[in-house]
C-alpha cells in the first residue's frame, strides 16, 4: 500500500484530475439517469423496478437469488452486458478520480492523505464482486450460495470504501476553504496593522 500511496503522490495533478472527471461524471450520470440500452433505468424497466446486485449496499445469498429470479431472462442478459461494459470502465474511473482527488486535497504530511489508497481497495473489491456476480449469472439457476455470500460482503466493503473516500474528499475541500478564508482574514489584519502603524512612525 505504501508503494501505491507514493505512486499516487507522484502522478496526481490538477490536469490528471480534470482528465478523469471529463469521462467519469457524464458516464456515471448517464448510466444512472438515462434510459439507454445499457443503463440502470433500462434494467429497472425490464425487471419491474429491480436494480443490479452491485447497487445494493449488502445482500445475503437468499436475497441475491431472489433478485436474479426476479430479473427474468432479459434482465439477466442485460446484467451480463453491463458487467462486460460499464462495470469494467466505471469502477476504474471512479477509483482513479477519488484517489487523485484525495491526494491533492490533503497537503503533504497530513495523516488523512495516506488514505488515498482506499479507492484502490474499493476498486479491487468492485472487480472481485463483479467476477462473483458473473459466476452467479452464468451458473443460474444452479446456486452458488458461498459465492453469493462473499459477493454480498464485497459489495458492503466496496460501498463503504467508495463513499468513505468521497466524504473524505468533501472534508478536505471544506478544510482547504476554511484555511484559505482564515489566511485572507489574517492578511487583511496584517495590512490593517501596518496601516495603523504608519502615523506612529511619522511622529
Amino acid at each position: 500500500m505504501n508503494r501505491i500511496h507514493r505512486l499516487l503522490i507522484r502522478l496526481s495533478s490538477g490536469r490528471l484530475l480534470a482528465a478523469l472527471a471529463l469521462p467519469f461524471f457524464p458516464l456515471i450520470l448517464s448510466v444512472n439517469l438515462l434510459d439507454m440500452p445499457i443503463s440502470l433505468p433500462r434494467m429497472k424497466a425490464l425487471t419491474g423496478g429491480h436494480t443490479i446486485l452491485d447497487m445494493v449496499p449488502f445482500y445475503t445469498a437468499e436475497k441475491a437469488y431472489q433478485m436474479l429470479t426476479a430479473y427474468g431472462p432479459a434482465g439477466r442478459q442485460l446484467y451480463l452486458h453491463i458487467l462486460f461494459s460499464v462495470d469494467i470502465l466505471l469502477p476504474i474511473l471512479a477509483a482513479s478520480f477519488l484517489a487523485v482527488a484525495m491526494t491533492l486535497v490533503f497537503p503533504a504530511g497530513h495523516p488523512l492523505r495516506k488514505l488515498n489508497v482506499a479507492p484502490v481497495l474499493a476498486l479491487a473489491a468492485d472487480y472481485v464482486e463483479n467476477a462473483a456476480a458473473l459466476a452467479l449469472l452464468l451458473n443460474y439457476p444452479n446456486r452458488l450460495d458461498g459465492v453469493a455470500s462473499v459477493a454480498g460482503l464485497l459489495t458492503l466493503a466496496k460501498h463503504g470504501l467508495y463513499w468513505g473516500s468521497a466524504l473524505l474528499v468533501l472534508y478536505g475541500l471544506v478544510l482547504a476553504a476554511l484555511w484559505k478564508r482564515l489566511g485572507r482574514a489574517q492578511q487583511r489584519g496584517d495590512r490593517s496593522s501596518r496601516g495603523l502603524a504608519k502615523p506612529g512612525r511619522l511622529l
